[in-house]
Protein backbone atom coordinates (compact mmCIF):
# COMPACT_ATOMS: atom_id res chain seq x y z
CA UNK A 1 0.00 0.00 0.00
CA UNK A 2 1.53 3.54 -1.11
CA UNK A 3 0.77 5.80 1.34
CA UNK A 4 3.52 8.06 0.03
CA UNK A 5 2.55 9.99 -2.93
CA UNK A 6 4.99 10.58 -6.20
CA UNK A 7 5.27 13.28 -8.47
CA UNK A 8 2.31 14.11 -10.92
CA UNK A 9 2.90 14.39 -14.49
CA UNK A 10 1.09 18.31 -13.91
CA UNK A 11 2.64 19.32 -10.64
CA UNK A 12 6.07 21.40 -10.37
CA UNK A 13 8.96 19.72 -9.09
CA UNK A 14 8.36 20.75 -5.45
CA UNK A 15 5.37 18.96 -5.03
CA UNK A 16 3.99 15.46 -4.60
CA UNK A 17 1.99 13.21 -6.84
CA UNK A 18 0.29 12.48 -4.67
CA UNK A 19 -22.78 3.92 -8.99
CA UNK A 20 -22.30 3.93 -5.27
CA UNK A 21 -24.10 1.11 -2.78
CA UNK A 22 -26.71 2.32 -2.26
CA UNK A 23 -27.13 2.15 1.74
CA UNK A 24 -24.50 5.04 1.88
CA UNK A 25 -25.43 8.01 2.82
CA UNK A 26 -22.75 10.50 3.77
CA UNK A 27 -19.39 10.82 3.89
CA UNK A 28 -16.68 10.88 6.89
CA UNK A 29 -6.79 12.09 8.19
CA UNK A 30 -6.48 15.07 8.20
CA UNK A 31 -5.45 17.63 5.60
CA UNK A 32 -3.06 20.67 6.74
CA UNK A 33 -5.16 24.04 7.14
CA UNK A 34 -3.27 27.27 6.89
CA UNK A 35 -4.72 30.09 9.14
CA UNK A 36 -3.14 33.57 8.16
CA UNK A 37 -3.42 35.12 12.00
CA UNK A 38 -4.11 38.97 12.03
CA UNK A 39 -2.89 39.79 15.45
CA UNK A 40 -5.07 42.23 17.87
CA UNK A 41 -5.32 44.04 20.91
CA UNK A 42 -7.42 41.84 23.79
CA UNK A 43 -10.40 42.79 23.80
CA UNK A 44 -10.70 44.24 20.87
CA UNK A 45 -13.50 42.90 18.14
CA UNK A 46 -11.87 43.64 14.07
CA UNK A 47 -15.66 43.15 13.17
CA UNK A 48 -18.42 41.20 14.08
CA UNK A 49 -17.34 37.55 14.44
CA UNK A 50 -19.99 35.15 12.75
CA UNK A 51 -22.58 33.76 15.13
CA UNK A 52 -21.78 30.77 16.41
CA UNK A 53 -17.39 31.62 16.32
CA UNK A 54 -15.84 29.74 19.37
CA UNK A 55 -12.78 28.34 20.35
CA UNK A 56 -11.47 24.69 20.75
CA UNK A 57 -10.87 23.49 24.79
CA UNK A 58 -9.25 20.06 25.00
CA UNK A 59 -10.11 17.88 27.97
CA UNK A 60 -7.29 16.29 29.66
CA UNK A 61 -8.33 13.17 28.58
CA UNK A 62 -11.00 11.38 26.37
CA UNK A 63 -13.79 10.58 28.45
CA UNK A 64 -15.96 8.04 27.15
CA UNK A 65 -19.75 8.63 26.98
CA UNK A 66 -21.30 5.72 25.39
CA UNK A 67 -20.70 1.89 24.44
CA UNK A 68 -24.02 0.10 23.30
CA UNK A 69 -21.83 -3.45 24.42
CA UNK A 70 -22.29 -2.39 28.15
CA UNK A 71 -25.49 0.35 28.40
CA UNK A 72 -25.66 0.02 31.74
CA UNK A 73 -22.18 1.54 32.38
CA UNK A 74 -23.14 4.63 30.59
CA UNK A 75 -25.82 7.47 30.42
CA UNK A 76 -27.52 7.75 27.36
CA UNK A 77 -30.57 7.00 26.07
CA UNK A 78 -32.32 5.33 22.71
CA UNK A 79 -34.95 7.45 21.29
CA UNK A 80 -35.24 4.73 18.33
CA UNK A 81 -33.91 1.25 17.15
CA UNK A 82 -31.50 2.94 15.22
CA UNK A 83 -30.18 6.05 17.26
CA UNK A 84 -28.42 7.00 20.43
CA UNK A 85 -28.95 10.14 22.21
CA UNK A 86 -25.45 11.43 23.97
CA UNK A 87 -25.50 13.86 26.95
CA UNK A 88 -22.47 16.53 25.58
CA UNK A 89 -22.87 19.78 27.42
CA UNK A 90 -23.44 20.32 31.40
CA UNK A 91 -21.37 16.86 31.58
CA UNK A 92 -17.82 15.68 31.72
CA UNK A 93 -15.83 18.65 32.38
CA UNK A 94 -18.10 20.10 28.99
CA UNK A 95 -20.09 23.18 29.88
CA UNK A 96 -23.33 24.14 28.98
CA UNK A 97 -22.27 26.53 26.39
CA UNK A 98 -20.15 24.16 24.61
CA UNK A 99 -21.50 25.32 21.01
CA UNK A 100 -19.44 21.82 19.41
CA UNK A 101 -17.85 19.26 20.24
CA UNK A 102 -15.14 16.82 19.18
CA UNK A 103 -15.47 12.94 19.16
CA UNK A 104 -14.14 9.68 18.39
CA UNK A 105 -16.94 7.71 17.39
CA UNK A 106 -16.21 3.69 16.77
CA UNK A 107 -18.60 1.24 15.04
CA UNK A 108 -18.41 -2.75 15.24
CA UNK A 109 -20.63 -3.68 12.66
CA UNK A 110 -23.43 -6.09 12.70
CA UNK A 111 -24.17 -6.73 8.98
CA UNK A 112 -23.08 -5.91 5.58
CA UNK A 113 -23.98 -2.09 4.30
CA UNK A 114 -23.92 0.01 6.94
CA UNK A 115 -23.08 3.80 8.13
CA UNK A 116 -23.12 6.18 11.13
CA UNK A 117 -23.67 9.88 11.08
CA UNK A 118 -23.16 12.00 14.28
CA UNK A 119 -25.63 15.12 13.95
CA UNK A 120 -27.07 17.77 16.50
CA UNK A 121 -30.14 16.28 18.84
CA UNK A 122 -32.98 18.08 17.06
CA UNK A 123 -32.45 18.38 13.63
CA UNK A 124 -33.03 16.17 10.83
CA UNK A 125 -31.22 13.37 9.97
CA UNK A 126 -28.48 15.32 7.23
CA UNK A 127 -27.42 14.12 3.96
CA UNK A 128 -23.83 13.10 5.36
CA UNK A 129 -22.20 10.63 7.30
CA UNK A 130 -19.00 10.08 9.66
CA UNK A 131 -18.28 6.23 9.63
CA UNK A 132 -19.11 3.41 6.60
CA UNK A 133 -19.17 -0.11 7.22
CA UNK A 134 -19.07 -2.64 3.97
CA UNK A 135 -18.53 -6.19 5.95
CA UNK A 136 -20.15 -8.19 8.62
CA UNK A 137 -17.97 -7.82 11.91
CA UNK A 138 -16.02 -4.87 10.25
CA UNK A 139 -14.73 -2.09 13.30
CA UNK A 140 -14.00 1.61 12.70
CA UNK A 141 -12.98 4.79 14.14
CA UNK A 142 -13.48 8.46 13.13
CA UNK A 143 -12.62 11.93 14.84
CA UNK A 144 -16.24 13.55 14.34
CA UNK A 145 -16.56 17.17 15.00
CA UNK A 146 -20.40 17.66 15.86
CA UNK A 147 -22.41 20.68 16.70
CA UNK A 148 -24.37 20.53 19.72
CA UNK A 149 -27.76 20.12 19.11
CA UNK A 150 -31.39 20.57 21.77
CA UNK A 151 -30.39 19.57 25.30
CA UNK A 152 -26.62 19.63 24.51
CA UNK A 153 -26.97 16.74 23.02
CA UNK A 154 -25.90 15.01 19.62
CA UNK A 155 -27.77 11.80 17.79
CA UNK A 156 -25.66 9.25 16.84
CA UNK A 157 -27.46 7.35 13.86
CA UNK A 158 -26.96 3.89 12.54
CA UNK A 159 -28.84 2.45 9.14
CA UNK A 160 -28.65 -1.23 10.60
CA UNK A 161 -27.67 -2.64 13.66
CA UNK A 162 -24.10 -2.24 14.82
CA UNK A 163 -22.05 -1.30 17.89
CA UNK A 164 -21.81 2.01 18.89
CA UNK A 165 -18.70 3.76 21.21
CA UNK A 166 -18.44 7.50 21.55
CA UNK A 167 -15.80 9.03 23.40
CA UNK A 168 -15.24 13.07 24.02
CA UNK A 169 -11.87 14.75 23.47
CA UNK A 170 -12.76 18.46 23.54
CA UNK A 171 -15.39 20.85 22.85
CA UNK A 172 -15.79 24.67 21.29
CA UNK A 173 -17.04 27.12 23.41
CA UNK A 174 -18.34 30.31 21.99
CA UNK A 175 -16.20 34.23 22.43
CA UNK A 176 -17.06 37.50 21.83
CA UNK A 177 -13.95 38.64 20.28
CA UNK A 178 -10.51 37.99 20.31
CA UNK A 179 -8.67 35.64 21.97
CA UNK A 180 -5.50 33.61 22.55
CA UNK A 181 -5.94 30.18 23.72
CA UNK A 182 -8.08 27.54 21.42
CA UNK A 183 -7.72 29.01 18.18
CA UNK A 184 -6.28 26.71 15.21
CA UNK A 185 -3.49 27.80 12.96
CA UNK A 186 -2.34 25.45 10.08
CA UNK A 187 0.80 24.66 8.48
CA UNK A 188 1.44 26.10 5.31
CA UNK A 189 1.30 22.52 4.06
CA UNK A 190 0.79 19.30 6.29
CA UNK A 191 4.26 17.89 7.14
CA UNK A 192 5.26 13.92 7.36
CA UNK A 193 6.61 13.55 11.01
CA UNK A 194 7.51 9.91 11.16
CA UNK A 195 7.20 6.77 9.06
CA UNK A 196 8.35 3.45 10.76
CA UNK A 197 8.19 1.81 7.47
CA UNK A 198 9.64 -0.70 6.78
CA UNK A 199 9.83 -1.18 10.76
CA UNK A 200 6.94 -2.83 13.09
CA UNK A 201 5.51 -1.03 15.69
CA UNK A 202 5.65 -4.11 18.44
CA UNK A 203 2.62 -5.42 20.65
CA UNK A 204 1.07 -3.28 22.74
CA UNK A 205 3.97 -1.00 22.23
CA UNK A 206 4.43 3.03 22.42
CA UNK A 207 5.69 5.11 19.43
CA UNK A 208 7.47 8.50 20.72
CA UNK A 209 6.60 11.39 18.01
CA UNK A 210 8.67 14.33 18.13
CA UNK A 211 7.03 17.60 17.28
CA UNK A 212 8.92 20.24 18.33
CA UNK A 213 9.76 20.75 14.54
CA UNK A 214 6.20 21.63 13.54
CA UNK A 215 4.22 23.10 16.21
CA UNK A 216 5.45 26.17 18.34
CA UNK A 217 6.11 26.43 22.40
CA UNK A 218 2.87 28.11 22.33
CA UNK A 219 0.57 24.99 21.43
CA UNK A 220 -1.67 23.55 23.72
CA UNK A 221 -2.73 20.29 21.47
CA UNK A 222 -1.87 19.47 18.29
CA UNK A 223 -3.77 18.22 14.96
CA UNK A 224 -2.24 14.90 13.24
CA UNK A 225 -3.35 12.47 10.54
CA UNK A 226 -2.55 9.12 12.32
CA UNK A 227 -2.08 6.19 9.31
CA UNK A 228 -1.23 2.64 10.13
CA UNK A 229 -0.24 -0.13 7.33
CA UNK A 230 0.59 -3.56 6.68
CA UNK A 231 -1.26 -4.28 9.62
CA UNK A 232 -0.82 -7.49 11.04
CA UNK A 233 -4.55 -8.60 12.06
CA UNK A 234 -7.29 -6.50 14.32
CA UNK A 235 -6.26 -3.65 16.29
CA UNK A 236 -6.52 0.20 17.72
CA UNK A 237 -4.18 2.63 17.93
CA UNK A 238 -4.42 5.81 20.30
CA UNK A 239 -2.74 9.02 20.24
CA UNK A 240 -1.37 10.31 23.49
CA UNK A 241 -0.01 13.21 25.41
CA UNK A 242 3.90 12.43 25.79
CA UNK A 243 3.19 12.57 29.97
CA UNK A 244 0.13 10.26 29.54
CA UNK A 245 0.97 7.25 32.10
CA UNK A 246 2.16 4.26 29.84
CA UNK A 247 -0.44 1.68 30.34
CA UNK A 248 -2.65 0.06 27.73
CA UNK A 249 -5.80 3.47 27.26
CA UNK A 250 -9.31 2.37 27.28
CA UNK A 251 -10.07 4.78 24.03
CA UNK A 252 -9.00 4.50 20.49
CA UNK A 253 -7.93 7.01 18.05
CA UNK A 254 -7.67 4.52 15.06
CA UNK A 255 -9.78 0.77 14.64
CA UNK A 256 -8.42 -1.77 11.65
CA UNK A 257 -10.28 -4.63 11.05
CA UNK A 258 -8.03 -7.41 9.45
CA UNK A 259 -4.13 -7.94 8.49
CA UNK A 260 -3.25 -6.13 5.43
CA UNK A 261 -5.28 -3.31 6.46
CA UNK A 262 -4.45 0.55 5.42
CA UNK A 263 -6.53 3.41 6.87
CA UNK A 264 -6.14 6.76 8.55
CA UNK A 265 -8.15 8.34 10.95
CA UNK A 266 -7.51 12.29 11.67
CA UNK A 267 -6.37 13.23 15.63
CA UNK A 268 -6.21 16.19 17.76
CA UNK A 269 -3.94 15.31 21.19
CA UNK A 270 -2.74 17.94 23.93
CA UNK A 271 1.08 18.28 23.01
CA UNK A 272 2.83 19.76 26.38
CA UNK A 273 6.48 21.13 26.26
CA UNK A 274 8.68 18.95 28.12
CA UNK A 275 12.45 19.91 28.45
CA UNK A 276 12.09 21.91 25.56
CA UNK A 277 10.30 19.32 23.40
CA UNK A 278 7.16 18.49 22.00
CA UNK A 279 6.02 15.00 21.83
CA UNK A 280 2.97 12.91 21.65
CA UNK A 281 3.05 8.96 22.01
CA UNK A 282 1.29 6.47 19.54
CA UNK A 283 -0.34 3.01 21.78
CA UNK A 284 -0.10 -0.07 19.31
CA UNK A 285 -2.30 -2.90 20.22
CA UNK A 286 -1.06 -5.44 17.31
CA UNK A 287 2.10 -4.47 15.27
CA UNK A 288 1.92 -2.58 12.18
CA UNK A 289 3.45 0.45 10.53
CA UNK A 290 2.72 4.23 11.42
CA UNK A 291 2.62 7.20 9.80
CA UNK A 292 1.97 10.65 11.38
CA UNK A 293 0.89 14.09 9.09
CA UNK A 294 1.34 16.74 11.03
CA UNK A 295 -1.76 19.31 10.15
CA UNK A 296 -1.54 22.58 12.73
CA UNK A 297 -2.24 23.37 16.15
CA UNK A 298 -4.64 24.87 18.54
CA UNK A 299 -2.66 28.32 20.18
CA UNK A 300 -2.17 28.32 23.80
CA UNK A 301 -2.52 31.01 26.46
CA UNK A 302 0.67 32.10 25.96
CA UNK A 303 -0.07 32.86 22.07
CA UNK A 304 -0.89 36.39 20.91
CA UNK A 305 -4.85 37.22 20.71
CA UNK A 306 -6.62 37.20 17.53
CA UNK A 307 -9.93 36.49 15.81
CA UNK A 308 -8.93 34.51 13.19
CA UNK A 309 -8.92 30.43 13.80
CA UNK A 310 -12.41 30.50 15.47
CA UNK A 311 -14.68 27.78 14.88
CA UNK A 312 -18.11 28.61 13.54
CA UNK A 313 -20.34 24.70 13.33
CA UNK A 314 -23.04 24.17 10.98
CA UNK A 315 -25.62 21.12 10.35
CA UNK A 316 -23.78 18.77 8.56
CA UNK A 317 -23.87 19.62 4.82
CA UNK A 318 -23.09 17.64 1.71
CA UNK A 319 -20.70 19.98 -0.56
CA UNK A 320 -19.68 17.62 -3.48
CA UNK A 321 -20.54 14.08 -4.20
CA UNK A 322 -18.91 12.56 -7.68
CA UNK A 323 -21.52 9.96 -7.96
CA UNK A 324 -24.29 12.92 -8.26
CA UNK A 325 -25.31 12.98 -12.57
CA UNK A 326 -24.03 16.05 -14.25
CA UNK A 327 -21.38 16.23 -12.18
CA UNK A 328 -18.00 17.99 -13.16
CA UNK A 329 -15.77 14.88 -13.32
CA UNK A 330 -18.13 12.06 -12.54
CA UNK A 331 -15.90 9.25 -10.87
CA UNK A 332 -12.60 9.91 -10.67
CA UNK A 333 -9.62 8.28 -13.35
CA UNK A 334 -6.17 7.55 -11.27
CA UNK A 335 -4.49 10.70 -10.65
CA UNK A 336 -7.38 12.81 -11.32
CA UNK A 337 -8.41 16.32 -8.85
CA UNK A 338 -11.83 17.49 -8.64
CA UNK A 339 -12.74 20.75 -6.83
CA UNK A 340 -15.18 20.97 -4.34
CA UNK A 341 -17.14 24.68 -3.40
CA UNK A 342 -18.32 25.87 0.14
CA UNK A 343 -21.20 28.52 0.01
CA UNK A 344 -19.88 31.81 -0.80
CA UNK A 345 -20.77 33.31 2.27
CA UNK A 346 -18.60 31.05 4.09
CA UNK A 347 -15.73 30.62 1.68
CA UNK A 348 -15.36 34.93 2.05
CA UNK A 349 -14.82 34.24 5.37
CA UNK A 350 -13.24 31.35 6.28
CA UNK A 351 -9.25 30.13 6.71
CA UNK A 352 -9.98 26.52 6.25
CA UNK A 353 -12.94 24.19 6.74
CA UNK A 354 -13.73 20.42 8.70
CA UNK A 355 -15.22 17.98 6.63
CA UNK A 356 -15.68 14.43 6.46
CA UNK A 357 -13.82 12.95 2.97
CA UNK A 358 -15.80 9.84 1.91
CA UNK A 359 -13.91 7.54 -1.08
CA UNK A 360 -16.15 5.23 -2.43
CA UNK A 361 -15.64 2.30 -4.92
CA UNK A 362 -12.56 2.89 -5.17
CA UNK A 363 -10.78 1.53 -8.33
CA UNK A 364 -7.62 0.07 -6.36
CA UNK A 365 -5.66 0.29 -3.21
CA UNK A 366 -4.40 4.07 -3.22
CA UNK A 367 -5.09 7.26 -1.49
CA UNK A 368 -7.07 10.61 -1.43
CA UNK A 369 -5.03 13.52 -0.77
CA UNK A 370 -6.76 16.94 0.02
CA UNK A 371 -5.68 20.87 -0.47
CA UNK A 372 -6.52 24.34 -1.05
CA UNK A 373 -7.83 24.31 -4.42
CA UNK A 374 -5.01 25.45 -6.90
CA UNK A 375 -2.74 25.21 -4.55
CA UNK A 376 0.47 21.95 -4.97
CA UNK A 377 -0.89 18.90 -4.11
CA UNK A 378 1.58 17.60 -0.82
CA UNK A 379 3.55 14.58 0.62
CA UNK A 380 0.84 13.38 2.52
CA UNK A 381 -2.25 11.94 2.24
CA UNK A 382 -5.60 11.57 4.03
CA UNK A 383 -8.07 8.92 3.03
CA UNK A 384 -6.65 5.28 2.51
CA UNK A 385 -7.55 2.36 0.81
CA UNK A 386 -6.44 -1.46 1.17
CA UNK A 387 -8.73 -3.16 -2.05
CA UNK A 388 -10.60 -1.96 -4.75
CA UNK A 389 -14.17 -1.04 -4.08
CA UNK A 390 -13.43 -0.10 -0.67
CA UNK A 391 -15.78 2.73 1.06
CA UNK A 392 -13.61 4.96 3.52
CA UNK A 393 -14.20 8.25 5.54
CA UNK A 394 -12.25 10.53 6.95
CA UNK A 395 -12.12 13.44 9.36
CA UNK A 396 -10.24 16.41 7.28
CA UNK A 397 -9.29 20.26 8.15
CA UNK A 398 -8.32 21.62 4.82
CA UNK A 399 -7.21 24.88 4.21
CA UNK A 400 -9.42 26.71 1.26
CA UNK A 401 -8.82 29.29 -1.11
CA UNK A 402 -10.47 32.20 -2.44
CA UNK A 403 -13.11 31.50 -5.25
CA UNK A 404 -12.24 28.06 -5.62
CA UNK A 405 -12.49 26.61 -2.37
CA UNK A 406 -10.73 22.77 -2.08
CA UNK A 407 -9.45 20.08 -4.08
CA UNK A 408 -9.34 16.43 -3.93
CA UNK A 409 -6.42 14.09 -5.50
CA UNK A 410 -7.17 10.31 -5.85
CA UNK A 411 -4.60 8.29 -6.80
CA UNK A 412 -6.18 4.90 -8.10
CA UNK A 413 -9.74 6.85 -8.98
CA UNK A 414 -12.98 6.66 -7.52
CA UNK A 415 -15.74 8.11 -6.18
CA UNK A 416 -15.45 11.46 -4.07
CA UNK A 417 -17.77 12.69 -1.48
CA UNK A 418 -17.57 15.81 0.54
CA UNK A 419 -19.54 16.77 3.69
CA UNK A 420 -18.84 19.91 5.67
CA UNK A 421 -19.25 20.70 9.92
CA UNK A 422 -18.08 23.70 9.86
CA UNK A 423 -15.42 26.07 9.57
CA UNK A 424 -12.17 28.57 10.93
CA UNK A 425 -12.51 32.35 10.39
CA UNK A 426 -9.94 33.85 8.71
CA UNK A 427 -8.97 34.79 5.20
CA UNK A 428 -8.59 31.89 2.22
CA UNK A 429 -5.75 31.42 0.31
CA UNK A 430 -4.73 32.60 -2.60
CA UNK A 431 -4.85 30.38 -5.14
CA UNK A 432 -0.90 29.65 -6.90
CA UNK A 433 -1.63 27.28 -9.76
CA UNK A 434 -3.94 26.94 -13.04
CA UNK A 435 -6.64 24.19 -12.27
CA UNK A 436 -5.16 20.68 -12.10
CA UNK A 437 -5.11 19.01 -15.66
CA UNK A 438 -6.56 15.50 -15.13
CA UNK A 439 -4.89 13.01 -17.47
CA UNK A 440 -6.53 10.80 -20.14
CA UNK A 441 -8.42 7.94 -18.73
CA UNK A 442 -6.19 5.05 -19.35
CA UNK A 443 -7.23 2.58 -22.14
CA UNK A 444 -9.18 -0.37 -22.23
CA UNK A 445 -8.17 -3.59 -23.23
CA UNK A 446 -8.96 -5.20 -26.11
CA UNK A 447 -11.85 -7.07 -26.90
CA UNK A 448 -11.30 -10.95 -26.83
CA UNK A 449 -13.60 -13.98 -27.74
CA UNK A 450 -14.52 -16.41 -25.68
CA UNK A 451 -15.16 -20.02 -27.50
CA UNK A 452 -16.87 -23.20 -25.85
CA UNK A 453 -16.54 -25.58 -29.07
CA UNK A 454 -18.41 -28.29 -26.99
CA UNK A 455 -21.29 -26.11 -25.96
CA UNK A 456 -21.60 -24.23 -29.34
CA UNK A 457 -20.87 -21.02 -27.46
CA UNK A 458 -18.80 -18.07 -28.89
CA UNK A 459 -19.12 -14.85 -26.86
CA UNK A 460 -17.41 -11.36 -27.37
CA UNK A 461 -15.78 -10.43 -23.89
CA UNK A 462 -15.30 -6.47 -23.06
CA UNK A 463 -13.51 -5.64 -19.57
Amino acid sequence: MNTHPSPPANASDDTARIGRRRFLVGAGAVAGATVVSSVVPDGVARAALPAGASRFVPLAKAVRLADTRSPSAYDYTTPDVHRIRVKIADANGVPSSATAAVLTVTAVNGNAGNFVTASPTGTSLPLASNLNLLDAGEQNANLVTVKVGSGGSVDVYALEPCAVIVDVLGYYEPVSGAVRGGRFVGLPNAQRAIDTRPALAGTRSFTTVDLTSYVPADASSVVINLTATETTGPSFFTALPFDAPSTEPPTSSLNVSRPGDTRAAGVIVPVPTIDGRRRIKIFTLHPAKLIVDVVGYYTSEASPSSEDGLFVPVTPVRLGDTRVPGGEVGKLWPAWVVEVKPPASVLSRASAIVANVTGVEVRGPGFLTVTGARQPITLTSNVNFSAPHQVVPNHVITPVTATYGLQVYSSHGGHVIVDMAGYFTGSPMVPQRPKWVNPAPPGAPPAWTLRVPRLGLTSAVLE
